[in-house]
């Protein structure tokens, strides 16, 4: 726990490079190809093998991306998955349980709690659904 702890708040310092990477992997958390990670992000200190980033996905600053939760009569457990391509904006919280679908963008400032479909925007608290985005 203190290593993790350690190391969790360590990586809030950096900026996106191969050295936060590989110290997230060390501890447990499953980190893609091609992922940006800014400043500030945090992932779960005790539990950080329950969150996995696919490929592609960008992190802005400040994100906290959470792997247990406790509350009055109970500690909460669950897995967050990012797919693909995603984008999560600064200062955004996503809590367990929560999968964000490939290409998907969270907008600044949001709580992410749901399974939240490939190619949509959502924000706000809680996070709802803004629009679509269109391929080309």
């Amino acid at each position: 726990l203190f290593f993790n702890g350690g190391v969790v708040e360590f990586t809030r310092l950096l900026p996106s490079c191969w050295l936060k990477t590989v110290l997230l992997r060390m501890i447990g958390t499953k980190i893609g190809k091609n992922c940006t990670i800014d400043k500030g992000v945090v992932v779960d200190h005790i539990f950080p093998e329950t969150i996995t980033l696919e490929d592609n996905v960008v992190l802005e600053h400040d994100v906290y991306l959470d792997g247990h939760e406790y509350t009055s009569t109970q500690t909460v457990f669950g897995r967050t998955l990012v797919k693909s391509g995603a984008r999560i904006g600064a200062g955004t919280l996503v809590r367990i349980g929560t999968t964000i679908g490939e290409n998907s963008i969270i907008e600044p400032k949001s709580l992410a709690h749901r399974v939240i479909p490939d190619n949509e925007v959502w924000g706000g608290i809680p996070a709802k659904f803004l629009r679509k985005i269109d391929k080309k």
